[in-house]
């Protein structure tokens, strides 16, 4: 991200998908002493996997997928 995202910005905002989250990101971060660390993808990192899970479940409720009843999840 330390070099990633300066080149990027470099390009415009507008040369990438979802640069509104990107923007307030790269803005936060200058806000706050933030340490990037990369993490393996699924190589069994327990709070990776769970990051993955939660983004996974957000997409599906976004699309309609994931209905809340009596406290349960439940897939269309």
């Amino acid at each position: 991200m330390t070099v990633w995202l300066p080149s990027r910005l470099l390009k415009g905002w507008d040369s990438f998908a979802n640069a509104d989250l990107w923007r307030e990101l790269y803005d936060l971060s200058q806000e706050h002493d933030v340490e990037w660390l990369h993490v393996r993808a699924h190589a069994g990192n327990v709070n990776n996997e769970r990051c993955d899970e939660l983004a996974k479940l957000a997409a599906m409720t976004a699309r309609g997928g994931v209905t809340m009843k009596g406290g349960e999840i439940r897939t269309r």
